[in-house]
């Protein structure tokens, strides 16, 4: 059974399976607010109708991945019954029956002002956000085809590319601890995968930190904590390959699009979606763009997000592979300047 936990209530549900009575009215008014199929009863019960009614709008509306007919507090499904439903949004009718829906009259008197008040509120950031142009979108993203002139598209990175990035960076930074880098992120020359896409990670206890925690009971696999011991195991589930990678992202998207994308890395490089400040973009969409845009594009990012970084370009300089390591990737995980070095030192006797 879905568990909905509106923020427009002041109860809040803690178990999975439990409903409390007002907040299904809540959400069974706002179904049939949204219009667009056969009217539900308004009686606080989230029997199958009701059920298969978000289920409904989850898929033909929201166009999620994998509905899962949950109703969270601030999630992508409530704002958008409440944007459908605000302009003409009111009180739900008292339901009869032995129970006779008690709470339904404190409900309507302490409640329908906060009510309206969020619903207008949601409805004018859907606004807001209207503006901001095409928005990722997770199945889309794929590169467009190279153009004539080589810039964009997807093709592979070649040494004339990271020497010139090397070059961007300092003089002093040897071009193939540039390449080292971008297989020790992605594995190869590319940041493209399968089918086109770009090659991602999908990070849970960013995306912990970014919903403030929310997802934690309800989405376990998506948002946890950090932890030196378990960190790899619960990444692996999300990123064992990168159509689990994907479907991972598609998910959280699904519950918070902005977070969803500032917890993921992206590219050759693998540079964080929170990172896009520093590349210069004022919202992570027009970063994870970029990002779509092509090889060309990934390795834009990284030299932004190297020279944004603090110490990182004079650690390349050094080839101090610990402090590069602490910069580029963090200190939590273990043994990255020793891979990075491995990398380095066969390329360089490769040459």
């Amino acid at each position: 059974m879905a568990t909905f936990r509106t923020p427009l209530i002041s109860s809040s549900v803690g178990l999975a399976g439990t409903n409390v009575k007002r907040d299904v009215l809540v959400v069974q008014h706002l179904l049939n607010r949204a219009g667009g199929r056969t009217p539900l009863q308004e009686d606080g019960v989230a029997g199958r109708r009701t059920i298969d009614a978000i289920r409904s709008y989850q898929k033909t509306v929201l166009h999620y991945p994998h509905p899962d007919a949950r109703v969270d507090p601030g999630g992508r499904m409530l704002r958008s019954l409440a944007s459908r439903a605000a302009p003409r949004a009111a009180p739900p009718a008292a339901a009869s029956g032995p129970s006779g829906l008690e709470t339904v009259g404190r409900w309507a008197g302490q409640a329908l002002a906060g009510l309206q008040s969020t619903l207008q509120g949601w409805l004018r950031d859907e606004q807001v956000e209207a503006p901001r142009g095409a928005r990722v979108r997770a199945r889309g993203a794929r590169p467009p085809a190279a153009s004539s002139g080589g810039g964009g598209g997807r093709r592979n990175l070649t040494d004339a590319d990271f020497t010139r990035a090397a070059q961007r960076l300092s003089p002093k930074v040897d071009p193939l601890l540039v390449k080292a880098l971008a297989e020790k992120e992605s594995g190869g020359k590319s940041g493209f995968g399968p089918g086109g896409r770009i090659v991602i990670a999908f990070e849970g206890h960013k995306f912990r930190k970014y919903t403030n925690r929310v997802y934690d009971g309800s989405h376990p696999k998506l948002s946890y904590p950090y932890t030196r011991s378990g960190w790899r195991a619960k990444w692996v589930v999300n990123n064992r390959d990168q159509a689990t990678a994907w479907r991972t992202l598609e998910e959280a998207m699904a519950l918070d699009h902005d977070a969803a994308l500032k917890s993921t890395s992206f590219g050759a490089f693998q540079v964080l979606g929170e990172n896009y400040r520093d590349c210069g973009y004022g919202d992570v969409d027009s970063f994870v763009n970029l990002m779509k845009s092509g090889d060309a594009g990934q390795l834009e990012a990284f030299v932004l997000f190297c020279k944004a970084k603090a110490g990182l370009v004079s650690a390349m300089e050094r080839q101090d592979f610990n402090a590069i390591g602490n910069s580029y990737n963090g200190s939590a995980q273990e043994n990255y300047d020793t891979g990075l070095r491995r990398i380095y030192d066969r390329l360089k006797g490769a040459q």
